[in-house]
């Protein structure tokens, strides 16, 4: 099963799109996210300067990083160690991961997968996969890709469409 022209096609606009517009700014939970990856790569977890302690938690030792989202830092830990704002790209790589499952369920189906590019360009994922890597766009690519596991009916399809679901909660 190969992938359609217009997929590709379609694939290629986004990722250039996003690219020409790729996010120069963050919020402050994702300053944390920047920043307790950066302390995974360091070995640090405690800052015990209060000057630079913003929104941690006071541990009576020193400041610990906000654990916002745990597994969000974790999967931005790599992208951290070529930049502080390369995260960013991880919201279009599950945008095109879900779209790309969408794309697989469809042709599993029989169904046109032109409608994969509805997926693709849905304007509130669009806008959404360029504020870093919300637990949206990863839910919504990862129970795509349970859904086909799901479909395709076997025992090892419905175990990792298992695994996918319980990752993506």
């Amino acid at each position: 099963m190969s992938l359609s022209k217009q997929f590709l096609a379609g694939a290629a606009v986004l990722a250039v799109l996003f690219l020409l517009f790729y996010p120069q700014f963050w919020e402050v939970d994702y300053q944390s996210t920047i920043r307790t990856a950066t302390w995974l790569w360091q070995g640090k977890f405690v800052e015990p300067d209060a000057q630079y302690a913003y929104y941690m938690w006071d541990t009576g030792h020193g400041y610990f990083a906000y654990p916002f989202e745990i597994g969000r830092t974790i999967i931005s830990a790599p992208f951290v160690l070529v930049s502080w704002n390369a995260p960013f790209i991880l919201g279009l790589l599950f945008h095109l991961l879900g779209a790309y499952y969408f794309y697989r369920i469809l042709a599993f189906l029989g169904l046109d997968t032109r409608y994969s590019l509805l997926y693709l360009f849905f304007p509130p994922l669009t806008l959404l996969a360029g504020k870093f890597l919300l637990g949206d766009i990863a839910s919504a690519a990862l129970v795509s890709a349970a859904s086909y596991y799901y479909l395709k009916g076997d025992s090892k399809g419905f175990l990792a469409a298992g695994i996918v679901l319980g990752i993506s909660v």
